[in-house]
């Protein structure tokens, strides 16, 4: 059995869909890495995931291992060690993304070109106009008022909200980032001398929940003046409530967002 007809038989039997199939045999009928690659990148798109990391490959982690009888197959077939890298660089479905080809290959990552172009023209967005004119003094005194024992990470990722535009603040479950988020708010409106609009949102409803909570908690009573306390959001609401998006059709109606100091 070679590439083709496994991967065919695995659409049949639905443990991939047959767009897999037919993505990967656009792609290429007779390399069978490259065979390989597309309908694994066409499965796991289809599962959330942006790109996949050459080690997706080199652990053989392919369609996410979910089936140990198609993984077997495929190594049989692959019969020897691949430099993935190399085969999947010199096939010409595959590009750098300076120009449309199906597939794109970027710092060991192989990417859907549409995807590719996609995460490129955010971060562009992102990049333009970032930086925002605060006085660091003021700074200061927040971030020292806020750690007044042992600064930590949470510190720089205070400093960065203040100074950018767009920050992202990253961690595990416990690692702070809900008490990194209140701190946020309570800098923004010290650091800010005019009246502005605060927005939480968050990408799932139980997510906007724990929010909800955030926002009634006592450290702002505590540390805010009734005038700075207007400031605070009244809400938390969900990512397509705060662009304006509707889930099906995913059009666009407003810009809610306009000069509004938004927390995600």
């Amino acid at each position: 059995m070679n590439m083709m007809h496994l991967l065919k038989k695995s659409a049949k039997e639905k443990i991939i869909h047959l767009f897999d199939f037919h993505f990967s045999q656009f792609i290429t009928k007779t390399n069978d890495t490259m065979m390989l690659v597309s309908a694994c990148i066409s499965y796991e798109h289809r599962n959330g995931h942006t790109c996949l990391p050459i080690t997706y490959f080199e652990k053989n982690n392919f369609f996410s291992n979910v089936n140990k009888t198609l993984t077997k197959n495929i190594i049989k077939i692959l019969s020897k060690k691949n430099d993935w890298i190399l085969k999947i660089s010199q096939h010409k479905s595959v590009g750098n993304g300076s120009y449309p080809t199906p597939l794109v290959l970027f710092k060991e990552k192989i990417y859907l070109y549409k995807i590719w172009t996609s995460e490129e023209n955010i971060l562009k967005r992102l990049y333009e106009n970032n930086n925002k004119k605060i006085s660091h003094i003021n700074c200061n005194q927040i971030i020292n008022y806020l750690f007044r024992k042992k600064q930590n990470m949470q510190t720089i990722a205070i400093a960065l909200a203040l100074i950018n535009n767009i920050t992202f603040i990253i961690g595990g479950p416990g690692t702070g980032k809900t008490t990194t988020i209140l701190k946020i708010i309570f800098a923004i409106i010290k650091t800010t001398h005019v009246a502005i609009k605060i927005q939480l949102s968050a990408f799932t409803g139980k997510a906007v929940i724990r929010l909800n909570k955030l926002l009634r908690d006592n450290f702002f009573k505590k540390n805010l003046n009734k005038i700075e306390q207007n400031y605070l959001p009244s809400t938390a609401v969900t990512i397509h409530e705060l662009l304006g998006i509707q889930k099906i059709s995913q059009k666009t109606q407003t810009h809610p967002t306009q000069d509004r100091k938004s927390v995600v």
